[in-house]
C-alpha cells in the first residue's frame, strides 16, 4: 500500500510542476509583445492635419526599416523564370504620437516619403495603396481594424471600419475638427485621429490612468508592401499580437522636439490641404466584405478582415462616446477591471497552482519520509 501511495504521490508531484511551467512560459510569451506608456492629454488636439508639438508632446515611436518593434513587409513576384522574388518597398521616416483622454486615444501620424500615390474611392480600396492601417482594442475582446488614406488627386480623406464592432458607421467623419483629416504637403503626409471610444469598446464608457489599450499600425506603401509596428495586422488579424499601451500621467507639452523628429516643423506649415479634405463617407459600400490579400515572402499572406458590418448608419462624431452615460461609475470601475483581464487572469491560476503544489508536496512528505519503514 505504502508503495502506491509512494507512486501517487510522486505523480501528482510532476502534474502540479508541468501545470506550474505552463502560465509561466504563456506569461514569458506574453511579455514578449511589445510595451510603452502613452501620456494624457489634458487638452484635445485639434484635428486638423497639422502636427503641433504643443498638442501632441513627444513622438512615441518611428515606423521606419531597422526600428524597434518594426517588421517590413515585402509584397513578392514571379520573376519570369519561376523564381519568387521580394518587391522593395519605399523607404519611409514616419514618427508616431500618442495620446489619450477619457473618452478618445489620439493618433498623429508625420510619414514622409516621395511619391504618394493613391487613388482610392472608396475606404474598403484603401490598404491596396499609400495608407496606414491600425488596429486597436480597449480589453482584447472587442476589436476594429480601422484604414486611413488619402486621395491623391482627389484630396479627400478615407477611413475605413473592418470588423464593426462597437460603432454604428463604416466610415468615421472626416474634416476638421471631427475624427480624423489627413493632409499632404511635399513629401510629407500627415494623419491626425481622434478614436472615439465607440470605436474600439462596448462596454468602457470613460479611459483611466493605469489601464491597456492594445494597437498596432501597418503603413502601406503602394507596390511594395508594410511597415509593421508590433502584429495582427499585415500577416495575421491576431490581437493578442498587438502591442500594450498602457494609459500614463498626462504629458509635459513644456518641452518638447527633443524626441519629435526632423519632420516636426515642416508640419507646422503644410497647412494648404487643410480646407480640401472631404468628409469620408461610402456608404454605398458597407455590406459584404472585401479580400486584402497579397503574396508576402515567408508564405502567402491573407490580409483581409472579416464581418464587415453591413448596417451603416450615419457618422460617428468625436462626441459619440460622451452621450452614452447609461452606465454608473461603479459599473465603469467594473469595466476597468476587464481591459487587465490576461494578467489577473494568470495571477489567480498562479496562485491556486501554489496552493496545490505545496498539498501535493505535503503529502509526499509524509508517504515518503515520516512513514518510511524498514521493509
Amino acid at each position: 500500500m505504502r508503495q502506491k501511495f509512494r507512486k501517487i504521490s510522486l505523480f501528482l508531484l510532476a502534474a502540479m510542476l508541468i501545470a506550474f511551467y505552463i502560465p509561466f512560459s504563456a506569461s514569458a510569451a506574453e511579455g514578449e509583445r511589445p510595451s510603452l506608456t502613452i501620456g494624457r492629454l489634458n487638452t484635445p488636439p485639434t484635428i486638423d492635419g497639422v502636427m503641433n508639438p504643443s498638442e501632441w508632446g513627444d513622438k512615441s515611436f518611428t515606423l521606419a526599416e531597422g526600428q524597434p518593434n518594426v517588421t517590413v513587409h515585402h509584397k513578392t513576384e514571379d520573376d519570369g523564370n519561376g523564381n519568387t522574388v521580394d518587391l522593395p518597398v519605399k523607404p519611409t521616416e514616419t514618427d508616431v504620437y500618442l495620446g489619450y483622454d477619457d473618452t478618445h486615444v489620439y493618433l498623429c501620424v508625420v510619414a514622409t516619403y516621395a511619391d504618394h500615390q493613391a487613388m482610392a474611392l472608396l475606404g474598403s480600396q484603401l490598404w491596396q495603396e499609400d495608407c496606414i492601417q491600425t488596429k486597436i482594442s480597449a480589453n482584447e475582446s472587442v476589436y476594429n481594424d480601422i484604414d486611413f488614406g488619402f486621395n491623391a488627386t482627389t484630396n479627400r480623406a478615407l477611413s475605413y471600419t473592418w470588423n464593426g464592432h462597437g460603432v454604428t458607421a463604416e466610415e468615421l467623419e472626416a474634416g476638421k475638427g471631427r475624427d480624423f483629416m489627413i493632409t499632404r504637403s511635399g513629401n510629407t503626409t500627415t494623419y491626425e485621429i481622434a478614436y472615439p471610444l465607440s470605436s474600439f469598446a462596448t462596454t468602457v464608457l470613460r479611459l483611466r490612468e493605469g489601464s491597456n489599450i492594445f494597437f498596432s499600425i501597418a503603413q502601406c506603401m503602394s507596390g511594395g508592401g508594410w511597415y509593421e509596428y508590433a502584429g495582427g495586422i499585415v500577416l495575421d488579424k491576431d490581437i493578442s499580437n498587438t502591442a500594450i499601451l498602457t494609459l500614463g500621467p498626462a504629458k509635459n507639452l513644456g518641452n518638447t522636439g527633443g524626441g519629435s523628429g526632423g519632420n516636426t516643423s515642416s508640419q507646422t506649415t503644410s497647412g494648404g490641404n487643410t480646407g480640401s479634405t472631404a468628409t469620408g463617407g461610402s456608404s454605398s459600400n458597407t455590406s459584404g466584405t472585401s479580400s486584402q490579400s497579397s503574396d508576402i515572402s515567408g508564405g502567402g499572406a491573407d490580409n483581409s478582415s472579416d464581418n464587415v458590418s453591413g448596417n451603416a448608419s450615419g457618422s460617428d462624431t468625436g462626441n459619440s462616446s460622451d452621450t452614452d452615460t447609461t452606465e454608473s461609475d461603479a459599473t465603469n470601475a467594473g469595466n476597468d477591471s476587464s481591459e487587465k483581464e490576461g494578467g489577473s487572469s494568470y495571477v489567480w491560476i498562479i496562485v491556486v497552482i501554489i496552493v496545490a503544489a505545496l498539498a501535493v508536496l505535503g503529502v509526499a512528505f509524509y508517504f515518503l519520509i515520516l512513514r518510511k519503514r524498514p521493509e
